[in-house]
């Protein structure tokens, strides 16, 4: 019953904005009289994931109210001094509204904006690093969390490979969403007989010699919510492929890439949501009265080809239930 009012919600909501923006152009009686409301979206860096969100999020603009909204995207780049300037340049702006892209991003965006600007964010995975605490709200502010399943992703590694023992992790110790997701697997992997082994990284090009350490301790490796990981993802890759150890992954991209399954939120899909939470501000709700969202990792995405490589047998029952095999 919640999620179905949360969708007429939504859907009057899109009524609101596009009578009060069809509104404009009546009363002036001149296309060109109608403001125009200004976007701008944050993201921490270009990244297949990240860049399907922005994708999902522009694509229903763009369907709902083709020239009436005006996007502007902008990057980070992964660097943490470009993401600290563009927050407070963008929030001294005159955007109508905000939308973070990342916990790092939204966190940024939120810290500069102390509530005098309206935030969205998206594709945040730790909550509480944003500043919520139980059930409160935030000033200016609500958005989409994206959440792991940590139970159906430890049992579908034990289906795939019933002897491992030891999960090798890799996190970016700057990225509290990572740390997060890593704490999250360390806690539920003992119900399924795993270890979590892990190992840190500061940046991208951590990521090989850390992979090679853990090579020689581990029989899988899990690829969680981390971001930094996720941008130089090939290097996990190539080792685990010199290695014959299979990889998993949280994420359908991450599976494109060479991951051999992942159960991962539909990021397109929080993408579009993202713009329908936005229309509901553009038409006049307070960001702190939007309940936040959160979104499961409920796509089963199954790469064979992985699979084959590292002399993994993925369960027939599995491949029939998948919304993706890549063969």
């Amino acid at each position: 019953m919640e999620v179905n009012m949360k969708k007429i919600y939504i859907f009057l909501a899109f009524i609101l904005t596009a009578l009060s923006l069809t509104g404009c152009s009546k009363s002036n009686n001149n296309s060109n009289s109608i403001k125009v409301k200004n976007i701008a979206v944050l993201k921490l860096g270009q990244h297949p994931v990240i860049d399907t969100v922005v994708k999902g999020f522009e694509e229903r603009f763009e369907n709902t109210f083709k020239d009436k909204v005006k996007i502007s995207v902008f990057s980070a780049n992964f660097d943490g001094k470009t993401l600290s300037v563009l927050s407070k340049e963008l929030v001294a702006s005159d955007y109508s509204l905000l939308v973070g892209v990342t916990t790092p991003a939204s966190g940024q965006l939120i810290g500069a904006a102390r509530g005098i600007k309206p935030i969205v964010f998206t594709f945040a995975s730790d909550l509480k690093a944003l500043g919520y605490r139980d059930d409160n709200s935030l000033p200016n502010t609500t958005g989409l969390s994206d959440q792991v399943d940590y139970e159906r992703t430890l049992l579908m590694m034990r289906e795939f490979v019933p002897k491992a023992k030891r999960i090798g992790y890799i996190v970016t110790r700057s990225e509290s969403n990572a740390v997060l997701i890593q704490k999250g697997f360390i806690k539920n992997s003992p119900q399924e007989g795993f270890e979590v082994i892990s190992a840190t990284i500061g940046n991208v090009s951590d990521i090989r010699k850390a992979a090679e350490l853990l090579a020689q301790k581990v029989d899988v490796f899990l690829v969680g919510g981390d971001n930094t990981l996720a941008s130089g993802l090939n290097a996990l890759i190539d080792v685990a492929r010199v290695h014959k150890i299979p990889v998993f992954a949280n994420d359908e991209s991450s599976v494109e890439k060479g991951a051999i399954a992942a159960y991962s939120v539909d990021y397109r899909q929080m993408g579009s949501r993202t713009a329908d939470m936005c229309a509901l501000i553009l038409a006049g709700a307070k960001p702190e009265d939007v309940p936040v969202e959160i979104f499961h990792g409920t796509k089963l995405v199954i790469n064979l080809q992985a699979a084959a490589e590292t002399g993994v047998n993925v369960p027939i029952y599995f491949q029939k239930a998948a919304y993706r095999v890549i063969r």
